[in-house]
């Protein structure tokens, strides 16, 4: 009876034990684990996800920052308009074979050992035989996809500065819709790049449509307005000015002459040197021409800028080294200028390309830099 009475406590004793072994482990598991985090939904798990990374990511440029600063005279900076800057300058020329009929562009670029990028042409609202678009004549620099450049005129070219009619007045009156908007619609229609400068040359006073501001504005944005309500948005519109202001005043006057900003997509700059070959001018230097009409505009405008008419002559100086200080000074000095034309014709002077030999090779060497 004893016996069974020891036997009966000591197995109590032991599940006695056994209990406070389980309770004392479970215990410490508890203090040493910590209580189970909550579950969280997909989507905050997602944002945690994406803090953290943010987190590392940001430690991580901080990391790049201070090793860059540690060794920035290794460092080259891209400036996205640098690049734009720096990008090869286009050439274009004026030229009565604009269609290539003759073939002078191909004979020219062959001769250049480069090709031209922009075809000039000029077509005049009076001039019954030059003032439509002729889509064949056009043909040439479709296919290539050369940038036409237009110069539209509003004048008959045989009346001078005495014309029968005010183009200005009538354009801006609606009396030559019908003909405006066939003009512009045929333009459109061209697939290639596509610039109309209309009235260039607006600040001088040689032309019927010069010296008068208000006039030209009006004129020149209702053109505008016209195109865009007929859904025309194809062409480009430059304001094209000279490079000084006759009769002579301060070049900031030109923007008298300034249609807005939302009606001109580039602007044009036209100057020439004469040289020795007429009774004015003299002979100058392309920065003598360009360069207080260029600090204007690239700092008043914020439009790429076209050199949309330049020449030099023969006469009075050396041509050569002209055009190589042309074009060395547009890649250092004229960043924002896009292109140069060059006016290759026999007219005031001996303006073309290949007047010489030395001029011939003056623009071969620098186009093929």
């Amino acid at each position: 009876m004893i016996n069974e009475l020891k036997g009966k406590i000591f197995f109590r004793n032991l599940i006695s034990l056994t209990f406070l072994l389980i309770i004392f482990t479970v215990t410490n598991i508890l203090v040493i684990r910590g209580p189970k985090k909550p579950d969280i939904s997909q989507a905050q798990k997602m944002q945690f996800d994406v803090d953290v990374l943010e987190s590392e990511t940001e430690d991580h440029d901080n990391k790049l920052a201070e090793d860059d600063n540690s060794n920035n005279e290794n460092l080259i900076v891209v400036n996205p308009t640098t690049i734009i800057q720096n990008s090869k300058l286009k050439f274009g020329v004026v030229d009565n074979d604009y269609s290539n009929k003759n073939g002078s562009i191909d004979s020219l670029e062959n001769i250049l050992r480069s090709e031209i990028d922009i075809l000039s042409l000029f077509k005049q609202y009076g001039n019954e035989f030059n003032k439509n678009i002729v889509e064949e004549d056009l043909d040439y620099a479709v296919k290539g996809k050369k940038t036409i450049l237009i110069a539209w005129e509003p004048w008959d070219p045989d009346k001078g500065l005495i014309q029968s009619r005010d183009y200005l007045t009538d354009i801006i009156q609606g009396r030559m819709d019908n003909y405006l908007l066939e003009f512009v619609t045929k333009t459109n229609s061209l697939d290639t790049e596509v610039i109309i400068r209309f009235g260039h040359e607006m600040n001088g006073n040689w032309y019927p449509w010069g010296n008068r501001a208000s006039d030209y504005i009006n004129a020149y944005r209702y053109i505008v307005d016209l195109a865009r309500a007929n859904n025309l948005r194809n062409i480009q519109w430059m304001w094209s000015i000279n490079a000084e202001n006759v009769p002579y005043s301060g070049i900031e006057n030109v923007s008298n002459y300034y249609p807005g900003d939302s009606y001109v997509d580039l602007i044009g700059i036209d100057g020439f040197n004469f040289g020795n070959s007429t009774d004015f001018g003299g002979w100058k230097n392309f920065g003598d021409i360009f360069s207080h009409p260029y600090l204007y505009v690239s700092q008043t405008y914020n439009k790429p800028i076209f050199i949309s008419e330049t020449a030099c002559s023969e006469e009075g100086g050396n041509k050569a080294k002209w055009v190589n200080n042309m074009f060395n000074s547009l890649e250092n000095d004229y960043s924002k200028v896009k292109a140069v034309v060059w006016f290759n014709l026999l007219k005031e002077a001996d303006w073309r390309i290949n007047s010489s030999n030395s001029s011939t090779n003056a623009f071969i060497t620098s186009l093929n830099k």
